[in-house]
């Protein structure tokens, strides 16, 4: 499972990466997404997840500010990333307060 901890606010525009490096850092989504804008920043708004023995899922959520930046999420090439890669689009859900810090 993934452990995650829901806060109380609101999060519209919601992409899940999948297939990711397992040594992905938030600062290496940041620049895989350059160019669209992460609500938060790297630092508040990248989710890396990790599995239930604590190791990095190779998954993460990035939260974005609107509905053209989840577009161009969807456009970028993951084929870099080796693992089958991808970006799909998440329904609004409330924002995590903490998923992972040790990747950042």
């Amino acid at each position: 499972g993934i452990n995650a901890e829901y806060g109380g606010s609101e999060s519209q525009f919601i992409v899940k990466l999948s297939g990711m490096p397992f040594s992905a850092s938030c600062e290496d989504v940041a620049k895989f997404l350059a160019g669209l804008d992460i609500k938060g920043g790297r630092k508040h708004g990248v989710h890396i997840t990790k599995d239930d023995s604590g190791r990095v899922s190779g998954e993460c959520y990035v939260e974005l500010t609107c509905n053209e930046d989840v577009e161009g999420a969807l456009r970028k090439d993951t084929s870099t990333w080796g693992r089958g890669g991808s970006v799909s689009p998440r329904l609004p859900t409330r924002q995590w307060s903490t998923i992972s810090t040790s990747a950042r």
